[in-house]
Order: C-alpha cells, then structure tokens, then sequence
C-alpha cells in the first residue's frame, strides 16, 4: 500500500500535467481503505477488496459461521508493522468488539515486514497468551513461515488469514492446516480448472 499510495500521486500528478495522455492506475492488491476513500483519485481503479471489507466478512463468518464460532474465544492479533497490518489489527479490534463481544484479544504484536526469519518466539508468545484464533494479514514468507513455526512449535489454534493461497504458504501448510488455516477471499465460480481445491 505504500508503494500503491506514492504511485497514486505520481499518477494524479502526471495527468494534470499532461492532459490528453492521461494514464490510470490498475490497483490488484494494494488494499488502504483510503484509496477508495480519503485519498480516492478518479485515476486509480482498484480490483480488491480493501482491508476493511474483508475483515467485515471475516468478522460475520466467526459470528455465524457454526464450524468455528464456538472455537473462537481468545483471539492474538499477529501483523506485519506497515498500513496494511496496522489496519487488520484496526478492523479486527473493531469487528469483534461488534460482531462478537464475548471474544476476547489476548495480545497483539507487529513485527518488521519481511525480516523476520524465525517466529517460534512469536508462536510461545500465542501460545502463552491462551489465545484459540490468531488472526494475521500476514504475506509471503512472513505468512508461510509463522505457519510453520506453529507446526513445529505444536499450536493447534486457528488462523484466519487475508493471503494463505501466496505461493509457497500452501506447500508450507501441507496437511496440517486442515480445519485450522482460513481465508477470507472472493472467488468467481465460473472459472475452470480447480482453484482453491487443496482447501478442501
């Protein structure tokens, strides 16, 4: 989103620079809120759902959905400290405190995007707070190696994610996320092949 934010301003200046070559920005993953806010430009067109909106339907699914709901009790807040991970902590705190008062957040922590190489001492942090449900907007090797250090350090709880299909976090689930590890996404049911089958 940083990187999306400084894009936007070089787009909205360079067309009121240049009228009649005007470009526009295609946003597929940046996902500030206030790009569509805020700092909404008539140049910019993003195709994600933003961090808001997704912690919305995150927060209805652990309110309603009866396969985790009863599970979620304690919940530990893990993200990458940048505005994307800020704003899932944000909305997490938010969403809870209205979908489901009786949740609790047992801690929270951000942590350097993509420095991190070992989060065993993360993983005992959560597993001391007792919390049942880490929620983590968590990317890349940032994603795929806190699932693996929950492996190894044997925390059973559940992970309720915004980036779980990024290459290589599936391969470092492997079976072992199995009715543990979720995602919140959107899909488009007309598209072949078998996207999203090793969820099942």
């Amino acid at each position: 989103s940083s990187v999306a934010g400084a894009l936007i301003d070089a787009v909205n200046k360079h067309n009121e620079r240049n009228p009649g070559k005007e470009v526009i920005f295609l946003n597929y993953a940046a996902v500030d809120p206030d790009f569509t806010n805020s700092k909404c430009s008539y140049w910019h067109f993003r195709f994600d759902a933003d961090t808001s909106m997704k912690m919305e339907a995150m927060g209805t699914a652990i309110k309603e959905d009866a396969s985790v709901k009863k599970d979620v009790k304690n919940v530990y807040l893990l993200n990458q400290n940048y505005s994307h991970g800020q704003q899932v902590a944000k909305f997490a705190k938010e969403n809870l405190s209205r979908k489901r008062p009786d949740v609790k957040v047992v801690g929270e922590d951000l942590h350097p995007l993509a420095q991190v190489r070992d989060f065993a001492p993360y993983i005992a942090k959560i597993k001391a707070s007792g919390a049942d449900t880490v929620i983590t907007g968590n990317w890349g090797s940032d994603l795929t190696l806190l699932i693996k250090a929950a492996n190894e350090g044997g925390y059973n709880g559940k992970f309720f994610t915004y980036y779980t299909v990024v290459t290589g976090t599936p391969s470092a689930l492997g079976t072992n996320g199995e009715g543990k590890v979720y995602q919140v996404a959107y899909g488009h049911y007309h598209m072949g092949g078998q996207v999203g089958q090793w969820l099942n």
